[in-house]
Formats: structure tokens, sequence, C-alpha cells
């Protein structure tokens, strides 16, 4: 997950009422069954969720999260440098990684997707006839989280 807080719903039932739940210690309460809690620092988080009946009996449960709100790194590792002049089939390669993982890294042509690479070793290839005399390549990473990252845009010519 990512952000700086952890939402989380409940629903309990008990023949003698649910009098309140509580998330990590904390009574912390966004509505009615939804509790919230700081995200803290990337990382592993265990969310204890306890449920009071109205006698004070209580039941627990456990969840563990990983908190990812940093970017994946993304870098180019092979391809034509900016103001080069192309033609053809020209291959561009790219290194990105996360901690978490990487769920895809996208090829962007003038701003628009072209391509998606799901598998490290992300590769792919440009048929610059496509493309107008002049145009803009970048790529971007998603992580698992979503978080995202994207590298300066090269111009290519023909």
């Amino acid at each position: 997950m990512r952000g700086s807080t952890i939402y989380a719903t409940i629903h309990a039932t008990d023949p003698d009422g649910v009098a309140y739940p509580e998330v990590n210690g904390c009574y912390c309460t966004a509505g009615p069954d939804r509790l919230f809690i700081a995200a803290g620092a990337d990382g592993r988080k265990t969310l204890v969720f306890r449920v009071y009946d109205n006698l004070f009996n209580f039941t627990t449960v456990t969840r563990t999260v990983i908190v990812d709100n940093t970017r994946p790194a993304l870098a180019i590792s092979s391809a034509p440098k900016s103001g080069a002049r192309v033609k053809g089939i020209v291959k561009i390669n790219a290194a990105a990684a996360d901690r978490n993982g990487v769920a895809r890294v996208e090829l962007l042509i003038n701003g628009k997707v072209v391509a998606r690479d799901v598998t490290a070793g992300y590769s792919f290839a440009v048929n610059t006839k496509k493309y107008g005399k002049k145009f803009r390549v970048q790529l971007r990473a998603y992580d698992r989280a979503g978080n995202v990252t994207t590298t300066s845009a090269r111009t290519w010519h023909r």
C-alpha cells in the first residue's frame, strides 16, 4: 500500500452488541466500522485489530501490510542519446528496480504510451518510420504499489 494513512473496514457482530473497534491500540475511526492509522515509514507494518463487545470481551485479528511510498529506480541502459539521428528499428533497453517489485515499464513517444513490458530486462523496439522527423522518447516505471518514475525525454531526429 502507499500513502500516509492506512484505512481498514471492520465488520463485526456479537449477540451482546459491538462496543468499539481499535487498531494497534488506537480507537481511530473514520466512520462506522472504518479505522485509520498512520502508515509510517516504508516497510512491513503489522496491524492488530481488536473488536470489543458491550461486555468488554474482545477478538483480535492480525494483518501485515507493506508500506511503499518510494518510487522505483529506472535507467535507460542502452539507446541512442538525445539529439541522435535514427532510422529503421531502434532498440531501447532499460533497468528498473524496486524493493517490493516493478509492475511494468512503459515506452512513451511524444507523451503517449506505445508499449509496455512486465518482464525484467525491459526492452523495446521503436520503428522510427511511424513517427515524424523529430520525436521525444522516454520510459516510465510503476512499482507494485503504484509509485511511478519517468526518465528524462530524449529527442531523436529521422
